[in-house]
């Protein structure tokens, strides 16, 4: 089976995508201790062997292996707003270069072996395209070999492209989680390389034109939309199938529920007895309440799948007197549970909600659980892309 190694694992996004891809995980490294106990938790047969900067050290001495694939999500605070954007000048930043000698001491470890060069995958915000440090052109520089920071064309980092380097072809696309499934919008630079013979990034990231994950919504009525093209939220309101990419496995179909431009909500998750177009102001939003979901429409409570709201006229929902969550109380709206926000990362339901500093997995705290889950990867995504790199490393 073939392995993968994973620095700034997380709490195991794509540790778990890359295990439903088939492959086998040979190290971690993560230094968080939350995150750190996630990954203790759920995969438990896994060494998590702390700070990444260890890495170069421990695979030269052969003390962990060298695997087919490495991953990683370096930390994204010194390219975001919120983390004040110092690019480079942070030592998170740095960490993407740190990233890039992890790389190389695979390869050459791997070529020692004589078994041929990694495949790389690295995430981080969109924010490093534009950093002002030039941040995304030093990386670039750094993992293809170039030997110095590579200069935009035109001035700036377009969204997608590919560098080949005297070292390693790097193919690079900013993918967004809302056409892989999940009920977020959450773009992210995914970055694909090796120096193998043969190995094409390009062909990971880049698709036909038929088969965009990025298509731009329809603005006309339709029916439906054919199972091989992107998901997407559609102002036409219908429900949209996604078939993830399996390279001839049965694929696997998901559907999810969308809003009309109008404010009307239809999908695959009508509610029973009614007209869709008479459906005004529901917000699909996953419950996480004890008893049977519903929806609020004008006053009105449906049973269905998709969480009870407020009515048009902003009263509370008639599904409050039984006891469940609704999205507002009110004048106050309720914030996401960390379950919906692992449903929003496309993770398994309190896949976050561990034991944690001595208390039983009922008492876990929300607060750490928000975070890690924040900074952790859309699972979907990861898996699309974990099935694409299996694929081209078997062609």
């Amino acid at each position: 089976m073939p392995t993968f190694g994973t620095v700034c694992d997380g709490i195991g996004c794509g540790h778990l995508a890359f295990n439903r891809a088939g492959f086998d995980c040979a190290w971690s490294f993560e230094i968080e201790a939350f995150p750190s106990a996630v990954l203790a938790y759920r995969f438990p047969d896994v060494k998590n062997h702390g700070d990444m900067l260890k890495c170069v050290g421990m695979i030269e001495s052969g003390e962990i292996e060298a695997p087919d694939v490495f991953i990683g999500g370096t930390p994204c605070q010194a390219f975001s707003v919120a983390g004040k954007r110092k690019g480079l000048e942070d030592a998170r930043g740095n960490l993407s270069l740190a990233f890039c000698g992890i790389a190389d001491a695979i390869d050459d470890v791997r070529g020692r072996d004589g078994k041929p060069p990694c495949a790389v995958l690295w995430e981080n915000v969109p924010g490093v395209l534009s950093d002002k440090g030039n941040a995304f052109g030093c990386f670039l520089g750094e993992l293809s070999g170039a030997g110095c920071q590579l200069q935009p064309a035109g001035g700036r980092w377009r969204n997608a492209g590919c560098v080949f380097g005297p070292k390693r072809t790097v193919a690079w696309r900013v993918l967004d989680s809302q056409f892989f499934g999940v009920a977020q919008r959450r773009r992210r630079v995914f970055v694909v390389a090796s120096a193998g013979d043969g190995f094409r990034p390009e062909e990971i990231l880049f698709e036909r034109e038929g088969v965009r994950r990025d298509s731009p919504p329809c603005r006309e009525k339709g029916e439906g939309v054919a199972h091989d093209l992107a998901p997407s939220l559609t102002s036409s309101g219908r429900g949209v199938e996604r078939a993830r990419e399996t390279r001839g496995q049965d694929p696997v179909v998901a559907v999810c529920p969308t809003l009309r431009a109008g404010g009307n909500a239809t999908g695959g998750h009508r509610p029973p007895g009614t007209d869709v177009d008479t459906c005004d102001s529901l917000i699909p939003v996953h419950t996480t309440g004890d008893g049977a979901p519903c929806v609020a429409t004008r006053g009105v409570a449906f049973g269905g799948e998709i969480a009870r709201t407020l009515s048009a006229r902003h009263d509370s929902s008639p599904c409050a007197d039984r006891g469940m969550d609704v999205v507002a109380q009110g004048m106050q709206v309720r914030r996401l549970t960390p379950r919906e926000c692992e449903r929003l990362q496309a993770l398994p339901d309190d896949w976050a909600k561990i034991p944690w500093r001595g208390k039983p997995i009922e008492e876990c705290p929300d607060g750490p659980r928000y975070k890690a889950i924040g900074n952790g990867q859309t699972v979907t995504v990861m898996e699309w892309l974990a099935r694409r790199i299996m694929a081209e490393m078997t062609r």
